[in-house]
């Protein structure tokens, strides 16, 4: 059974590039208040949960924003099966960047954890 509610929190940020290919991500904003993927080692501020294209951020779709889940449930990419209970941190793949993984597969000293798998993944 999976699990998502509707009321999670919810936030949009504008775009520093095209994120149409990491939905469910984790992402982080860089130093201009931007959402990107966020890779292995980074703290990120939530979870993705639409596929916002940096193609349509200039003149009038400038409103195009990335919407990102900072509280409540929702989904996640992984890059493996995970037990339910798993704490979970950003990581870079061959899968992509911003998929979550344990801290022991990010091989990352200082993984900050941002999630919890609520369901196990295979």
């Amino acid at each position: 059974m999976a699990y998502e509610i509707s009321d999670a929190r919810v936030v949009s940020f504008p775009l520093a590039a095209d994120l149409s290919n990491n939905q469910f991500c984790f992402v982080k904003l860089d130093s201009t208040g931007q959402a990107v993927a966020c890779g292995k080692g980074s703290y990120a501020i939530g979870i993705l949960t639409n596929q916002p294209s940096a193609g349509v951020t200039a003149g009038y779709n400038a409103q195009v924003q990335a919407s990102v889940a900072v509280d409540g449930i929702t989904r996640l990419a992984v890059t493996g099966a995970y037990s339910v209970g798993q704490t979970l941190v950003p990581n870079t793949t061959s899968d992509g960047t911003g998929w979550g993984s344990s801290v022991s597969d990010s091989t990352s000293n200082y993984a900050f954890v941002r999630a919890i798998a609520m369901q196990a993944s295979t």
